[in-house]
């Protein structure tokens, strides 16, 4: 059933999120950025602390977490009361789990579940 438009963005999520009108968004699905594991080769950003640089590339990992919050405080703007965001997100990093959930958390989200991916076959290929 399908009871109005699908939108879907193609877009950094710093510029794109900010063009969307306040509550206005059923779902939301993301996968943020390794931290420090991958180079996506995507144009710098000038965040709004004054770094640049692609998300993921910080130097500490507490700025990371500062601009996740950047994001998901936007996410959580454009979102409906009863609107709900989906993260994929693998890491094999314990450090970017917690820069995740506490960027979730600080940001006003409420984690109601979670499931493990297995994320690489024993061989060392990735499953996508």
């Amino acid at each position: 059933v399908r009871s109005g438009p699908v939108r879907m963005l193609l877009t950094d999520s710093l510029s794109g999120l900010k063009r969307i009108e306040s509550e206005s968004v059923q779902v939301c699905v993301t996968s943020p950025p390794f931290y420090l594991l991958r180079n996506y080769g995507t144009n710098p950003l000038t965040w709004p602390d004054g770094w640049e640089g692609e998300l993921g590339h910080e130097a500490h990992p507490n700025d990371f977490i500062r601009h996740l919050l950047v994001i998901f405080d936007e996410v959580w703007r454009v979102l409906k009361d009863d609107g709900i965001m989906t993260v994929m997100f693998t890491h094999k990093d314990t450090s970017a789990w917690d820069a995740l959930t506490k960027g979730l958390i600080e940001a006003g989200f409420i984690i109601t579940a979670s499931w493990p991916v297995s994320a690489w076959w024993p061989w060392g290929r990735a499953v996508m």
